[in-house]
C-alpha cells in the first residue's frame, strides 16, 4: 500500500542573527601534500602548539613507484594545488611535501611553482629544509638514509652534496611504494640507523615525508650522542620558523631549540 510523501517543512529565517567571532590563528601555513601521504600530517599534529599555528593541506597526485620519472610527473600540478589553499586568504608560509621530487626538480622550479600558486609566500620543501637543518646544527657532514631506490636514493644525495654537505655515507631501503614506506617498523629503523651511522657524521639524515621517522629523533639523538633530521621534522621547522613562531616541540630533537641560520 503506497502511502502519501512526506513534505519538509520550509526553512524560518532567523532575522536576529548570529555573530561571527574572529578565528583567532597567529600562523597560517600551507602545504602541497601528495596524495599518497600517510605521515606528514600526523607529523605535523606532533610538532605544532595547538590553536597558534595551523597547516592547510592540498593534494598533488602521485603514482607510485617512486622513480625519478614518476617525481617529475608531479611538477605541472604543483601550482595549481598551492593556489587552492585558502583562496585570496594570505598565508605566512607554503611548504611541498616532496624530498625526493624536490630533490629531483630542485629548489628553484619548486619554488616557482609554489609562488605560482600562492605569490609572495615565504616557501620551502623538505630538501631544503633538510641542508637549513644541518647548517643550523653546524652539521658539515652527514650519514643519509633514505627509504628509496637506488635511482631516486642517488637524487637525494647529489642535491645534498651540491649543497656542500659532505656524505660521509649513503644507505637506501629500496622501497618502491610510498604506501610501505609509512609502514616501516620503528625498531627496525632504529636499528638501521645505527648500523649506518658513521663516527665521522655530525647528523643523520632520514629521508621522506612518509618515512614515520618523527617519532624516533629522541630516541636516536639519545643513542647516537649527535642530531637526528628528518624531513618532516625539518619541513616543519623551517615552515615554522618563516612564518615567525619560535615554537620548541619536545619532539622535535635538538633541531626545535634552534632559529633559522643567518
Amino acid at each position: 500500500m503506497m502511502t502519501a510523501q512526506m513534505k519538509a517543512p520550509l526553512a524560518e529565517v532567523l532575522t536576529a542573527g548570529i555573530a561571527l567571532d574572529e578565528v583567532v590563528t597567529r600562523h597560517r601555513i600551507g602545504l602541497v601534500a601528495l596524495s599518497s601521504d600517510l605521515t606528514l600530517e600526523k607529523d605535523i599534529a606532533r610538532l605544532t602548539p595547538v590553536g597558534e599555528v595551523c597547516f592547510y593541506t592540498s593534494r598533488v597526485e602521485f603514482i607510485n613507484p617512486v622513480t625519478p620519472e614518476n617525481l617529475r610527473k608531479m611538477q605541472p600540478h604543483i601550482a595549481d594545488a598551492a593556489r587552492l589553499i585558502l583562496t585570496d586568504l594570505q598565508l605566512d608560509a607554503i611548504c611541498y611535501g616532496c624530498t625526493s621530487a624536490s630533490a629531483t626538480l630542485g629548489d628553484q622550479v619548486v619554488f616557482d611553482a609554489l609562488q605560482e600558486g600562492k605569490p609572495g609566500t615565504p616557501a620551502t620543501n623538505p630538501a631544503l629544509a633538510g641542508v637549513t637543518a644541518a647548517k643550523a646544527l653546524g652539521a658539515s657532514n652527514i650519514a643519509l638514509l633514505t627509504p628509496y631506490p637506488e635511482a631516486a636514493s642517488q637524487k637525494l644525495a647529489d642535491y645534498f652534496a651540491s649543497k656542500g654537505c659532505g656524505i660521509i655515507s649513503h644507505h637506501c631501503l629500496n622501497l618502491e611504494n610510498d604506501r610501505d614506506i609509512a609502514h616501516v617498523n620503528q625498531e627496525d629503523l632504529i636499528k638501521t640507523v645505527l648500523e649506518i651511522d658513521q663516527p665521522g657524521a655530525d647528523a643523520v639524515f632520514l629521508s621522506c615525508t612518509s618515512l614515520p621517522a618523527v617519532e624516533v629523533i629522541r630516541r636516536l639523538e639519545d643513542r647516537l650522542g649527535k642530531p637526528v633530521i628528518t624531513s618532516n621534522q625539518a619541513m616543519i621547522w623551517m615552515a615554522l620558523r618563516l612564518a615567525g613562531c619560535d615554537y620548541q616541540a619536545p619532539e622535535g630533537g635538538r633541531l626545535f631549540t634552534l632559529d633559522l641560520p643567518q
